[in-house]
């Protein structure tokens, strides 16, 4: 007979109300399922006549330590699995839920629920989730139920792992490349952690040669990520914590500054977000390496938020001598040893800083201060407006650390001679105008702290790129690819290039789509692709700037399975056989049995998740020849059929 071996359908089958005892046990549940646990009991109907007034006889028992894993049936991952007391009931005092995200305890601990625990929601990376209960001699209580729903299953990005580390080429210049999380799987063993700074799994790793001792890794993040950047030395298997980096918030640029590199040596970054984010969201950021030391003009780091920033000067570093007479100004000793800074204003108002040494102890720093530029433009082709080589002292009548040096209001002159206060005027800025700074330090090493002190409006650009893009996702419908991408704001930008590739790596332009131009507000944009290639699709934004810059989006990639034909095996078959039914959406499929005259034997109809799917059959019995599975419904206006022979 025609037999349908498992059910397909997430929504129409009802999971068998029978009662399975909690003891190491694999149970298959179809979503939704609501499974309840007590009396040491996993059961789908309920606890029937417990009542707040039941007896102690229905509550799970003492000194119980049971495990059970659940897989679902159409291997869809576990969403939004909802724990929660029923009855007004908790967890006791003493005992422990734990739940892992597998088919077994040794599957990572996703979350550990003690007494007092009311609801956890999470996401599962599989189709298995594993709850083991532990409970002491103390005292017990009538349990707790689980609402379990299922999802398609994310796939992580390919460089989760460490030993999958995407490589990035340090340049002389920031060359943006887009990166995501979106669900974590086992982060990397043993990773040093960061003081102070969960040590989540939603990572991602690149790693790099350095080619110069100073490079400066940026990462640019759309909000809501909060990027940590780690960098690490060593190998995946024993990674060595040198710096960590985490000042700006949501939608920040965090910009670390590896010192003390070997050039020629491969260091690993590692990328996640402080609160843990990622899930099934994506969360989108950019990154870059800058092969250049801070020592040059043309390696200036970019400072992009007010937080202090501290820098290190090294005795007699000061890379290539850049003095010259007609554009150093008061600096008439040239370089010793050297950091430059430069950064651009947001608004208008006054620019005033300091910059004194690190522990407090007398240093001989020195600055010259150039602006207003159109951008970094090295070396300096004209004299500084603001200069001190000035010694500084340990008081001040600004009351500003010991061993400062800066700009402040009350001056008035632009200059100090190296017996002068080492404070000279402030500085009228507007919005767009970039300010480039030397730090020179007499003699010896220095760690030094710079610190902005802005009024009357002024603000630092954030270095922020052209586009926030909140999300770039794509969906695969019937008759063609869909693409959605929203946009927290825009700046100057004038059009969305949408590029396809077939295997990730080649793109070429299919269509414009045009922007806003300039945006606060959130706009949405949807591209649809109604010629798509059969099987792996790749898309990813070109976002081109009026000025004709350009930035890159994160890839999507959808899969999309053969029109042509349903995927039969074994085929011949002496009677067991399955099929292989895509899904574009949610769909319902009439399924049909016939002869090799055309003649219907047997129908039946299955509602099925977008997905593959596989449905299992048994001709056994059946007069050996050709028959012929057919689907309709899978494709507005078309069946697709396969031929079976039976032997």
């Amino acid at each position: 007979m025609w037999r349908g071996l498992w059910c397909v359908s997430t929504m129409s089958c009802s999971w068998a109300q029978s009662t399975f005892w909690l003891k190491p046990a694999t149970v298959t549940i179809n979503c939704p399922s609501v499974v309840y646990f007590y009396d040491n009991q996993v059961d789908t109907t309920g606890p029937g006549g417990l009542g707040c007034g039941a007896v102690s006889s229905r509550n799970y028992q003492d000194v119980t330590d049971v495990t059970v894993t659940f897989n679902t049936s159409n291997g869809s991952c576990i969403r939004d699995s909802l724990i929660l007391p029923f009855l007004n009931t908790t967890i006791c005092s003493g005992d422990t839920l734990y739940i892992y995200d597998g088919a077994s305890t040794s599957a990572p601990l996703i979350r550990k629920m003690s007494a007092g625990a009311n609801t956890t929601n999470f996401t599962t990376l599989g189709p298995s989730l594993t709850f083991r209960f532990k409970a002491d001699q103390s005292s017990n209580a009538r349990g707790w139920q689980m609402l379990l729903r299922c999802t398609p299953c994310v796939s992580a990005p390919l460089n989760d792992d460490c030993l999958n580390a995407t490589p990035l080429v340090s340049g002389a210049t920031c060359q943006y490349t887009p990166g995501f999380i979106n669900h974590p799987t086992n982060p990397t063993a043993t990773v040093p952690a960061c003081s102070g700074i969960p040590n989540g799994n939603d990572d991602v790793w690149y790693r790099f040669t350095a080619a110069a001792t100073i490079d400066t890794i940026r990462v640019q993040s759309v909000f809501p990520m909060d990027a940590v950047v780690q960098l690490f030395s060593g190998n995946c298997s024993a990674l060595n914590l040198l710096q960590c980096v985490n000042n700006t918030g949501g939608g920040g640029v965090e910009t670390l500054v590896a010192t003390g590199l070997t050039v020629g040596q491969t260091y690993y970054i590692r990328v996640f977000d402080f609160n843990g984010g990622g899930g099934t969201a994506t969360y989108n950021f950019n990154i870059c390496v800058i092969a250049r030391s801070p020592t040059d003009c043309a390696g200036a780091i970019q400072l992009c938020t007010t937080t202090p920033y501290t820098g290190s000067c090294k005795a007699g570093d000061f890379g290539i001598q850049e003095y010259s007479p007609a554009t150093f100004g008061c600096m008439i000793f040239g370089e010793h040893s050297t950091n430059w800074l430069f950064w651009q204003m947001g608004s208008n108002g006054t620019l005033g800083f300091n910059i004194h040494s690190s522990n407090g102890s007398p240093q001989d720093i020195d600055f010259a201060l150039w602006g207003p530029l159109s951008g970094l433009h090295c070396p300096m082709s004209s004299p500084p407006i603001r200069c001190s080589i000035a010694t500084q002292y340990a008081t001040n009548s600004y009351g500003q650390p010991p061993y400062s040096t800066g700009l402040q209001a009350a001056e008035t002159d632009v200059s100090e001679p190296p017996t002068g206060n080492a404070f000279v005027d402030t500085v009228n800025v507007k919005a767009g105008q970039y300010y480039v700074l030397l730090i020179d330090v007499w003699s010896g090493n220095m760690n030094y702290v710079f610190q902005f002190q802005l009024s009357n409006g002024a603000t630092i650009n954030p270095c922020v790129l052209p586009v926030e893009l909140i999300s770039f996702r794509g969906e695969v419908l019937p008759w063609a690819n869909q693409l959605y991408w929203v946009t927290l704001s825009e700046y100057h930008v004038a059009e969305f290039v949408v590029e396809r590739s077939t295997d990730g790596h080649s793109f070429e332009a299919i269509d414009l789509v045009a922007a806003a131009g300039t945006s606060t507000s959130m706009k949405s944009y949807t591209y649809t692709d109604t010629d798509p290639p059969a099987g792996h699709a790749y898309y990813r934004l070109n976002i081109r700037d009026a000025d004709g810059s350009q930035q890159y989006s994160h890839v999507v990639h959808l899969e999309r399975y053969s029109k042509s034909q349903l995927k039969v095996s074994p085929n011949p078959t002496l009677g067991p056989f399955s099929v292989e039914i895509p899904c574009a959406q949610p769909t319902l499929v009439q399924m049909e049995l016939c002869n090799s005259l055309g003649q219907q034997l047997f129908q039946h109809e299955v509602l099925l998740d977008a997905g593959k799917h596989l449905l299992s059959y048994d001709l056994t019995g059946f007069a050996p020849g050709v028959y012929y599975v057919r689907a309709t419904g899978l494709w507005p206006g078309h069946s697709f059929s396969a031929p079976i022979l039976v032997r």
